[in-house]
């Protein structure tokens, strides 16, 4: 019997359209259930099996985990690893280069090597020329008029080329005070 509405329950229904973002987080949560899937039969399959075909096809599965993995990103970066936010600093004026790279540390991730250790800027220090504000030097000319140039010097200025985990900085001094067990007397023997 046909609906009113003349067409199949699959037509009528509505499709909303996700934006980007959904679409992505979407797709990545497809990947991962059929990473878990696939998991989870490549670690149930038995491990001799008698038929070479089955050991072709549970080589391919492994293969397949193993590009799902790649894909997916794995588990995050290593636990010894600290993550480099790049990004472009423009110069303030009378400094050349106008741009320079430099970065900073993930703050999502402050810690490293399982909250042991933090993650240090590693720094760099980068010649620029700044200029010098009202000096210049008359150039030599052969005609009437003077020709004049900025003065212009050389400068440090440090970036951020990494981040690397390090040992924790605790403010302040720790003084350990060492305990000194008692000896103690080992029972002996008597040869009675």
């Amino acid at each position: 019997m046909k609906s009113i509405g003349g067409g199949s329950r699959r037509s009528r229904r509505s499709h909303t359209v996700l934006p980007p973002q959904s679409r992505r987080e979407s797709r990545r949560l497809v990947e991962l259930v059929s990473y878990r899937r696939l998991v989870r039969s490549v670690e149930g399959a038995p491990s001799n099996s008698s038929t070479s075909g089955a050991g072709a096809d549970r080589g391919a599965s492994r293969r397949r985990l193993r590009r799902l993995r790649r894909r997916l990103g794995g588990s995050g970066p290593a636990a010894h690893q600290c993550q480099l936010e790049r990004y472009w600093k423009r110069m303030s004026r009378g400094v050349f280069p106008p741009y320079v790279e430099t970065g900073r540390c993930s703050r999502a991730q402050k810690t490293c090597m399982f909250g042991l250790y933090e993650c240090t800027r590693r720094r760099y220090a980068l010649k620029i020329l700044r200029r010098v504000p009202r000096r210049c030097n008359p150039l030599p000319s052969l005609g009437v008029n003077t020709t004049y140039e900025h003065v212009w010097r050389f400068a440090e200025y440090h970036v951020t080329v990494g981040c690397e985990c390090s040992r924790r900085r605790r403010p302040g001094r720790v003084d350990f005070q060492t305990t000194i067990l008692p000896a103690t007397s080992s029972p002996v023997a008597s040869g009675d």
